[in-house]
């Protein structure tokens, strides 16, 4: 290991270890926020984490796709490693450090930088709007008449249209030209580009029913089904649209309690979407752990110049 690899490796271990730091210090506040003497758990609490392992694991194999698509194959091991350290990057204010550390990363295993600059991009693009379809049923849950339900068809066709790759490579090129950046190229075929976002939509059910396990394991009341689950989706678009909020801190939450109260009331809105963060975060801090402790993974795929 040479002298540039130990300097990275010691900035990658300080920025990991001041996230996690981080971290554990909102989660204290988060914690002490919450009065766990009057809430009563059940085992649909267990089944909700149960949940966790199912959308990371959709998650990791739809960029999978994205990155063997633009012609580098990396196994699938280590992208989940990749992806559960570089997440952390979004709890840092302005979501940078999580797009520079997904391409660091990726680059130290043979994929070159403007390539995993394109699956990034375009992974952010399909999950904002698989997500976004997720936050309509919210809006078309509460406002059923014939004019929202037309242009919500309207909606949903034209994010479908914007969806297409060639349609998207023209837009993300159009941006990188106002910015004067050098344009990406990618060949997606359909077929493949459609499995890719079916992917995303497994991910968003799984997160969504996640958050429905959580909210019935202390109230053991049965709610809307597909309202209760699409809330997650569309909070989570809504927090990551906050750019300047690390991972979307406290407006996620606000949005989950805005939409969560219309079918619980107030309390167990306000619980629930504190209770969501925690439960996310455990989530990440247990695949950052179990992930960055595997270096044999790490110095068999790296690649040598």
């Amino acid at each position: 290991m040479n002298r540039k690899e130990k300097i990275l490796n010691f900035i990658i271990i300080v920025i990991v270890v001041f996230v996690v730091c981080l971290i554990f210090y909102k989660l204290l506040g988060y914690i002490k926020q919450v009065n766990f003497k009057s809430i009563r758990f059940n085992i649909y609490l267990i089944l909700s984490f149960m949940m966790i392992p199912f959308w990371y694991f959709f998650m990791c194999l739809a960029f999978k796709r994205i990155v063997l698509s633009l012609g580098n194959d990396v196994d699938l091991y280590t992208l989940m490693r990749i992806i559960g350290i570089s997440m952390f990057g979004k709890y840092i204010p302005g979501k940078l450090w999580f797009t520079v550390g997904r391409i660091a990363l990726l680059e130290r295993v043979g994929v070159p930088k403007k390539k995993s600059f394109t699956a990034v991009v375009l992974e952010t693009y399909l999950l904002l709007l698989s997500g976004a379809f997720f936050f309509l049923i919210n809006i078309f849950k509460f406002e059923n008449n014939v004019l929202y339900s037309i242009i919500l068809i309207v909606v949903v066709l034209f994010l479908l249209f914007l969806s297409l790759p060639k349609i998207f490579k023209n837009i993300i090129n159009i941006f990188l030209k106002i910015f004067k950046k050098e344009k990406i190229d990618f060949n997606i075929k359909f077929k493949e580009y459609i499995f890719i976002v079916s992917l995303y939509f497994l991910v968003w059910i799984f997160s969504g029913l996640e958050f429905y396990l959580l909210i019935y394991s202390f109230t053991l009341k049965t709610y809307d089904f597909v309202g209760i689950l699409s809330i997650y989706p569309a909070s989570w678009v809504v927090g990551f649209l906050s750019f300047l909020m690390p991972a979307g801190i406290g407006v996620r939450e606000g949005m989950i309690f805005v939409l969560l109260k219309r079918y619980t009331g107030n309390e167990i809105a306000a619980v629930g979407s504190l209770l969501s963060r925690i439960q996310v975060t455990l989530g990440e801090l247990f695949y950052l752990f179990f992930f960055i402790g595997d270096k044999k993974i790490w110095r068999k795929n790296e690649k040598r110049d």
